[in-house]
């Protein structure tokens, strides 16, 4: 069972990252029914996950950055 909430009018849900010798970071995610094969995550998490840069989007409160499929 996935438990998540609402937050502004749109249902979230949150995701645990784990990594070896990182502590554990959580990051509520918007759930989207017209999911488009796209990631969208904050700088930080993509800087810990080491990931792929596809580009970089600016948002309301911070910047996100979109990676390939």
């Amino acid at each position: 069972m996935i438990y998540g909430r609402l937050a502004g009018g749109k249902a979230t849900v949150p995701v645990i990252f784990r990594f070896l010798e990182q502590p554990d970071f959580s990051l509520d995610f918007v759930i989207d029914t017209g999911f488009n094969g796209y990631l969208t995550l904050p700088p930080q998490a993509v800087g810990v996950m080491n990931l792929p840069l596809h580009s970089t989007t600016p948002a309301t409160y911070l910047r996100i950055y979109v990676l390939y499929k």
